[in-house]
């Protein structure tokens, strides 16, 4: 009975830190799952238009800066599968408030679980070639 008690305790430990480590593979191999996107375009918005909702000379390059550098690669792919105009876009022309539509969030929920999952697919298929199961 006590070979059998600790022979279940030493297959227990194991399970428990292989999921750990499973765990910590996926995570390393996904990045940054959060998505952010809607505050980080408003916060742009906001320190870039003027009183006429306009945008300077140069902008282009300010939001080309903001996609390379600020966004996530989670974020950008996010954006790619919205397909929406940019929120650049809405904001110069007075339909903010589409960034705040349910059918705008439902789109962007529905891309988030589906490119999240994609994500952790990858990641999983990574960690178990390299024996992490």
């Amino acid at each position: 009975m006590k070979q059998f008690t600790t022979t279940l305790i030493l297959i227990l430990l194991v399970l428990v830190g292989c999921t750990n480590e499973l765990d910590r593979c996926i995570e390393a191999n996904t990045g940054n799952l959060e998505n952010n996107l809607t505050e980080k375009w408003q916060k742009l918005m906001e320190e870039h238009l003027d009183e006429n909702n306009d945008l300077p000379d140069g902008y282009s390059d300010i939001e080309n800066d903001f996609l390379e550098n600020v966004l996530t690669h989670f974020e950008r792919a996010v954006e790619d599968c919205v397909g929406a105009p940019s929120p650049s876009y809405l904001y110069v022309a007075g339909l903010e408030e589409e960034l705040s539509s349910e059918s705008y969030k439902e789109t962007v929920e529905s891309c988030e679980k589906s490119i999240r999952s994609d994500k952790i697919e990858k990641a999983t298929k990574i960690c178990h070639a390299q024996g992490i199961y």
